[in-house]
């Protein structure tokens, strides 16, 4: 089987399991993967926020994905919404299982991964948001969402602000202070302005207000639709 037809045949067998998941037909000529929206960026930058609101304004099919982690609920956190909380003797068992595809353990060692069969269910009903971490994971992470649908179009988001107010947004949160003061830590010694990597979309979030515009308007240009002016 030469490489072409590999893909064809790939492409046909995907796009049946999310027939499986959605519903309706599926024409293989004309079908086109839904968006996965990978954002980046430090613990505090504000990612969820930006994310949040997005998905209760925009008129799109959006989902947020769901990470599978072992670090306890944060204040206003809950399971579902926010996280598939485990034990990380559980998260350690679905790794070994290959249910992930792609995993990653912090500095802290708390360890994130990402569940194959949520992305493919997620996937079927429409464009997905999805929490990345920090910048490191960038490479992993897109890799992992090609090794599950190579055609679907990933377009990476970094979101960033001074580092003073993500610490006193960090501290403004609480929880447990152990933890709080790792994080702060970590802030103080790897900030940067700017990301090493390569993003599609660089999001600055001084004001909270401007940064939901520039996070809707870098989404729209992604999905071809952008703001008029």
């Amino acid at each position: 089987m030469d490489k072409a037809e590999l893909e064809k045949q790939q492409k046909y067998y995907l796009q049946q399991i999310l027939l499986t998941v959605c519903g309706g037909a599926i024409d293989p000529e004309t079908y086109r993967f839904n968006h996965v929206f990978p954002v980046f960026g430090w613990t505090g930058s504000g990612k969820d926020t930006l994310m949040d609101h997005f998905l209760k304004t925009t008129k799109h099919p959006f989902s947020k994905f769901t990470r599978t982690l072992t670090r306890p609920g944060r204040p206003g956190e809950t399971p579902v919404n926010d996280a598939f909380f485990v034990k990380p003797d559980f998260f350690d068992y679905l790794k070994e299982n290959k249910k992930f595809f792609y995993f990653y353990e912090k500095y802290d060692g708390d360890k994130f991964g990402y569940n194959i069969m949520h992305l493919i269910f997620l996937i079927s009903r429409g464009h997905i948001l999805m929490v990345g971490g920090s910048e490191q994971n960038l490479p992993g992470l897109v890799e992992g969402i090609h090794n599950i649908f190579p055609e679907a179009p990933v377009t990476p988001l970094f979101i960033n602000r001074p580092k003073e107010q993500i610490i006193a947004g960090i501290r403004a949160r609480g929880g447990d202070p152990v933890q709080v003061e790792k994080r702060v830590s970590h802030i103080e010694k790897s900030w940067t302005p700017k990301p090493q990597q390569h993003f599609d979309h660089i999001i600055w979030n001084e004001d909270m207000e401007d940064a939901k515009k520039d996070f809707a308007q870098a989404i729209e240009e992604s999905l071809g639709n952008p703001a008029k002016s």
